[in-house]
C-alpha cells in the first residue's frame, strides 16, 4: 500500500491499493504457537547462538571478497548478512544466487528504504539464516557471490 518511506512518514498508492494492507496470516498464526513450541524444545539459546555463528561466517567470508560491501554495523546482526556487489544489481544477484546454486536470498530495498538511504544505497541483497542452516551452506553462499562477481566482470569486458 505504500509508495514510498521515510523517517518521517510514508506516500500511499493510488487507490485501490494504498487500501490493501493485505490479508491477515491466518494460517501462520495458528502454526506460530507450534513453532514456538519447538524451538522452546531446541533451547532458544542454542538456536541464537547456531544462527549467529552461521551470520558471522558469512559476514567473514563475504567481507574476503573483492568487489563485496557489507552493509550495516556487523557487530549487531543476529541471523542476518547484507551487502552489495560492485557493478552487479541486488536482483540481478538473487537471480545468479538462485539459478546457479538454488541460494535464497532478498534483493531490492528490503523493506527498509530508510535505512538503505543512511547507507547511500537503494538495493542490497540479505541473507537469513534458520537453524535449518549449515556453515557448509554459507561456504556455497560465498562462493557463488564471488562466482556471480567474476561473471559480471567478464561482462565488462
Amino acid at each position: 500500500m505504500a509508495e514510498e518511506v521515510t523517517f518521517e512518514g510514508y506516500t500511499p498508492k493510488a487507490p485501490p491499493e494504498k487500501f490493501s494492507a493485505g490479508v491477515p496470516a491466518i494460517a501462520s498464526t495458528v502454526a506460530l504457537a507450534d513453532a514456538l513450541e519447538y524451538l522452546m524444545r531446541l533451547r532458544m539459546g542454542r538456536v541464537g547462538k547456531h544462527v549467529r555463528a552461521l551470520a558471522d561466517r558469512a559476514a567473514t567470508r563475504l567481507a574476503e571478497i573483492d568487489g563485496v560491501r557489507l552493509v550495516g554495523n556487523v557487530e549487531d546482526r543476529v541471523s542476518v548478512v547484507t551487502w552489495t556487489m560492485d557493478g552487479v544489481d541486488p536482483e540481478e544477484g538473487v537471480e545468479f544466487l538462485d539459478k546457479t546454486a538454488g541460494i535464497a536470498v532478498r534483493g531490492d530495498h528490503l523493506s527498509a528504504k530508510p535505512l538503505l538511504r543512511e547507507y547511500g544505497l537503494e538495493k542490497a541483497v540479505r541473507a537469513s539464516f534458520g537453524i535449518y542452516n549449515t556453515p557448509a551452506e554459507v561456504d556455497l553462499l560465498a562462493e557463488t557471490v564471488e562466482r556471480c562477481l567474476r561473471a559480471n566482470r567478464r561482462n565488462w569486458k
